[in-house]
């Protein structure tokens, strides 16, 4: 199973995203675990690494996608340089 956060302020945004995602693990016979987190800060405090594929928007209210991205491969070490992160602009 594919574990994937989605980091995005708007609910819209993430919601359509989620779905995208689901809709494409159904079409090619994948399992995808999608959540969302609406608080990038919150994000940031509890990340635990437990994530394949992160989805950040890039403005969010406290933080940027681009400042949580560096929080996480400082928090990460070596490792998060195999996580790939995925970036959304409006």
């Amino acid at each position: 199973m594919t574990r994937i956060a989605i980091v995005e302020d708007e609910q819209k945004e993430a919601e359509l995203l989620k779905s995208l995602l689901l809709n494409h693990a159904a079409a090619h016979g994948r399992e995808y675990s999608v959540e969302w987190f609406c608080e990038p800060l919150a994000f940031v405090a509890g990340y635990d690494g437990k994530f394949d594929l992160i989805f950040l928007d890039i403005q969010m209210p406290g933080i940027s996608g681009m400042d949580v991205a560096r929080r996480i491969r400082e928090s990460d070490g070596r490792a998060s340089y195999r996580r790939p992160l995925s970036f959304a602009f409006n």
